[in-house]
Order: structure tokens, then sequence, then C-alpha cells
């Protein structure tokens, strides 16, 4: 027999103690008047039998007693035998770890809801019951393997915790069921919101699939797009924000401008149901390196959202090579920004490495063989640098279907009423991803390897009409600030998980980086073994906010902000839809078998119950 509290059973000595000392005290007795000399002997030996500390006689009660201490004692130590078990119903917990799950329509959180319905399902289970956390964050997190403990899963509950990240719950799910898919009649169940987009199809295993949902109601207001730019001719900034009502009542709020935590500009706002809105607030004095903060001063049932910002990138002068026959639009557009100085040469009096820090490489310019560097090819499909491979021949009058609306190369671009002519047949490489896409293929595509960051648009600035839309200077002003930034300098928006480049250098040591909530990362600087990542670059982006990496003599500041319609958008969904593949396969395989504890002390207990009702009526038959 083993005991899983043995330590417990040293109550038996003082308890044990107890009860026998109880029985050698000696009686407090009191004056009795008789009738007669013949009763003495009858109350001579009540004297001795219970004269103190004498040799104990037999007494039923004594060892009655005595039993049922001693079974007490026992079912506070806990014993159990080791037994062998099928291992009976096998269940993943999913928890939804996103950013909608910070709402706050449910007590606490929807989160915190999610974590008592958990805790619900572990607690329900029987004895052998087999039972592992899974955390749908930006990355699926294992928090607690497969186990028949139900302190250790009630334990890595308590230690969950939502980010402000897009959680990809369908990762998260095909994580859980290729860990259960094994054992018999497994099971996933996810406690989510539903608000995220259709997942892929995913295969189970057969593992059968439960949701169960969270959240009431999606009263929310949010900033889904924040932008700040430089003005022409002048020290000021403009600054493009866009609010969507995503509740079902009209909304009515101030939308404010800081600078540095001090109100610099506001727009009253009023919103209908599912209504999106820009504005645009020109003339912002801000220093570099100072945060711009767009706040939607409203109460509603995610805050995370109430907030967007960045930080300002300082100002200078880049040096950009066109390498053309004669383009005036490419020249117009890029000559509008102040702090590029443009310079222009034909296809047969270029030279890489001229000290441009970004080289903009027009319709059949490129040479075949360019070292590493900033590119933009414009129609230009030769060249080692090109993200792209052609397959086929030109295609007329293509349609453009779907772009990138998060990719910072297509912010604020909408391509929808630009039309083509002619474009190049292209497959990008693994290296690079397609920005947009036509009924032919890519068409916008951008990629990075090593020192080298290149930008491919696969038709010709005179076949289309791009350079008459709005979305020309502002893609071309993207592809500057993407294609010469340099770590740290960049500013701009970033999301909750991406990783944020830092302009530390090796000098600075240890670096500090002070979250929004307070806490503090320390990167080791670099040649420590213990560092992990890069030693310019800081990953633990989970937290919408601002935060602040401190070194010697240096600092930096960046903002993290959610931007995300998606998550915004926390319309709870009660059966969200599901593809998967192997839906309805049956398991006929038997699970392992695997030892479990078998505790023995509820027969114990019930044992106990009985000795106290013969002691019951033992005292009683006494007394009679």
């Amino acid at each position: 027999m083993n005991f899983l509290s043995p330590w417990s059973l040293l109550w038996l000595v003082p308890i044990g103690g107890v009860i026998v000392a109880l029985y050698l005290l000696k009686l407090r007795r009191r004056d009795e008047i008789v009738s007669s000399v013949m009763l003495w002997e009858a109350v001579v030996q009540d004297t001795q039998a219970n004269a103190p500390f004498q040799k104990l006689r037999r007494n039923l009660l004594l060892l009655l007693q005595l039993l049922v201490a001693l079974a007490l004692v026992f079912t506070v130590a806990r014993p159990f035998l080791w037994a062998s078990s099928l291992g009976g119903r096998t269940s993943a917990i999913v928890l939804d770890g996103s950013a909608s799950m910070k709402a706050t329509d449910e007590p606490g959180s929807r989160f915190a809801r999610a974590v008592a319905e958990a805790k619900t399902l572990i607690n329900r289970k029987q004895p052998g019951d087999q039972a592992l956390v899974v955390l749908a964050g930006e990355k699926p997190e294992v928090l607690a393997p497969l186990t028949t403990d139900k302190d250790k899963l009630m334990r890595a509950l308590d230690k969950a915790r939502a980010s402000d990240a897009t959680g990809d719950i369908r990762e998260a799910i095909t994580v859980a069921a290729s860990l259960v898919s094994s054992r018999a009649e497994a099971q996933v169940s996810v406690l989510s919101d539903g608000a995220f987009p259709k997942p892929d199809e995913m295969s189970l295993g057969g593992v059968e699939l439960q949701f169960l949902p969270v959240g009431k109601r999606a009263e929310n207001v949010a900033v889904t797009a924040f932008d700040v730019r430089d003005t022409v001719g002048g020290d000021a900034r403009q600054t493009f924000v866009t609010v969507q009502n995503f509740g079902k009542k009209a909304r009515t709020f101030p939308l404010n401008i800081e600078v540095d935590n001090k109100l610099a500009d506001a727009h009253e706002i009023t919103l209908a149901p599912g209504q999106s809105k820009s504005e645009v607030f020109d003339r912002i004095g801000v220093r570099a390196g100072g945060v711009v903060t767009a706040r939607v001063d409203l109460a509603d049932d995610l805050t995370a959202d109430n907030t967007a910002s960045v930080t300002v990138p300082p100002r200078r002068k880049v040096k950009i090579l066109l390498v053309s026959e004669g383009n005036f639009f490419l020249e117009n557009a890029l000559n509008i920004d102040p702090n590029v100085v443009l310079d222009s040469v034909r296809p047969g009096g270029y030279k890489p490495g001229t000290g441009h820090e970004m080289t903009v490489l027009d319709t059949n310019s490129a040479p075949k063989n360019l070292p590493p560097g900033r590119y933009l090819f414009w129609g230009a499909a030769s060249g080692g640098e090109v993200p792209v491979t052609i397959t086929g021949a030109d295609a007329d009058k293509p349609q453009i279907l779907d772009w990138s609306r998060t990719h910072p190369l297509m912010r604020f671009v909408d391509l929808a009423n630009v039309h083509l002519r002619r474009a190049n047949a292209v497959s990008p490489l693994p290296w690079a991803t397609t920005l947009a896409e036509t009924d032919n293929g890519p068409v916008i595509v951008a990629g990075e390897r090593g020192e080298t960051r290149a930008v491919y648009v696969g038709f010709s600035v005179f076949d289309s009409d791009m350079p008459l839309r709005y979305a020309f200077p502002i893609f071309l002003s993207n592809c500057v600030q993407w294609l010469t930034a340099r770590p740290g300098e960049g500013g701009g928006v970033h999301r909750p998980g991406e990783i944020v480049p830092l302009s530390a250098s090796t000098e600075q040591g240890a670096l500090t980086v002070t979250r929004p909530d307070g806490r503090r990362d320390v990167i080791a600087p670099a040649g420590d073994a213990r560092r992990a990542a890069a030693p310019s670059f800081y990953e633990r982006t989970d937290t919408v906010g601002v935060y602040k990496a401190e070194g010697k003599s240096w600092s930096q500041s960046f903002a993290v902000s959610l931007l995300s319609p998606m998550e915004s958008n926390i319309a709870p969904v009660a059966r969200p839809a599901f593809l998967i593949a192997d839906a309805g396969v049956t398991k006929e395989q038997s699970g392992p078998r695997v030892p479990v504890r078998r505790e023995i002390w509820p027969w114990i207990a019930a044992a106990v119950l009985c000795v106290l009702c013969v002691e019951w009526l033992v005292y009683h038959r006494r007394l009679g």
C-alpha cells in the first residue's frame, strides 16, 4: 500500500494517546449516604476500577475508539494502490488566447470565463481520464502535457494569460489533436468566442471536435488603421486614422490625437452600427522619436483597440537612383518627398555600387548581375536580385483581384480602380511574398534575404492608369520607407507578435526593454550563450502600448497597436464552421494500458462510519 501523504500517519500518536489517557484519568468523586453497609463492597470495587494509571482492562469502547482514530488517520494519509487501466477518456482543452478574448462582456473577461469552463471540464473527469491544455496564441503553447493529475491541469490554467496578438486557432487545434489522436475516445474541446476567420481544412485523425462558445455581446468601437506621414514642404506631420463601430447601436465619441501623452487635436465622430470612417489630422507637431497616439475616448467591451500608437522616425536625406530611358511619372512622384535626393541615369550608364540607398529600375533596365542591395523593379524582370521568375507570355488586360491590407508596402494603397493593359506572367521566388495578384497571377511581389530587399511590380507605368490614381504616390512613398529603412529607425506601425528591430549596437551591452505593463525584459549582449534572439531584435511584443529599450547611452521607443478588424469584430459565434478532412472517421483501436492510482480512502471512510455505529450501540447498551 502507498500513501499520497505518508507523514499524516504521525497524527495517530497524539490522537491515540489522548484517547488512552482519558481512560486512565482519576474520576472526581462526591459523598453519598447509603442505607446499608452491605453496599460498601460495591463502592470499593468501583474505586479500584477507576484508580488512575492502573493496568487497563479489556474495554470494547476503547478498542473501537482507537480503531476509529486509526481509520481516520489512514484516510488523511490518502492510501492508494497501483492499478492498470485503459486510461479512460482522453481530451485536449484548447483555450483561445487572442485579443478578442479580453473583451469584458463576461465577468472578468471572456478568457476568464473560458478558464472557468475549462476547470469545470477537468473537475468532471473520472479517475483514469487524461487531459492536456493548449493555449491558442500567436503560436500554440502546450501549457500542460497529457496527464491524469487534476492539480497539475488546474495550475496550468491558473497561469494561462490571453495576449493582444491574433491567435492561430487552426494550428492550436491541429497540435492538440496530434497529441491525443492515438488514444481511444479522444476529444478536442475548444473554448473560444469564435471571432476568427474560417480555418483552412485540417485533419484531426478521427478525434471528436467540440466547440464551447463564450461571449454575450459585441459593443465595440476600434481604431482599425493609423499612420503618420510627413507633410510636403514643412516640419509638421499628417495623421490618418480609421475607426469602425462593430456594435449594434450608434456611437458618438471624441477621437483624440496625442503627442507624447499630451492632447494635440480632437474630432467628434458619430458612427452608425457597422460604419467605418477615416479622419485626417493636419499639421501635428512632433519631434523625431516622439510617440503619436490616436485614442477613442469611449467605454466599450474591448480596450486593446481603443488606442493606436506609432513612433515617428527621424528625418534624413535618402539618395535614390532611377535607372530609366525616361519616365516622368516616376521622377515626379519620387521628387514629391523633400527628403529624397534623386539621381537619374540611363541603363547604358548604370554601374551598381554608386552609394545610393535605393535603386529604381524601370522596364528593361535591370542588368543581368546585381549585387545585394535595395531595389524597386518596375516592370524589369531580369537581374539576380529580382524576387520573381518569368513563367510565360505577357497577359493582356488582366484584372486585379486582391491585394494585401497589412504589409507596410500596401498601407493605404487602394488598387480597386487600377486598370492594366498588359502585365508579366511571373512566379514569386521562395524568399518573396505576393502583395497583389490578378487573374493571371502575382503582379506585385516583395521579398528580403540577407542584405537584399526587393519590390517587383509586374507592369510598365505606361501600361496602366495607376499614375493617375492616389495609389501611385502612396505606394512609391511606402516603397521608399520600406526599402531605405535602417534597423530601429523605421518607426511606423508594429502589430502584436511582430519582431521589432532595434538600432542598438554591440557596444550598448545588455539591453533592458520596459513593457507597457511595467514588466522588464533583459536582452543579453551579443555573444552571450544565454541569448537566443539576434542582437538587434525584440520579439515579445504581445501587449499593445509603448515599449522603451535602453542600453549604455542609448534608448529607443517603439509602439505596438492592434489594428485588426478581425480581432475588433468581437461578435461571438455560437457554431463556427470547421472544415475537417477526416470528419466521421471512427477509431477501432484500444488505447494503451497505463498505470493509474486507485485511492481507497472512501472505503476506509465508510468503514469508520460503521465502527462509529457499533460504538454508539455498545455505549448505550452499557447505560441500559
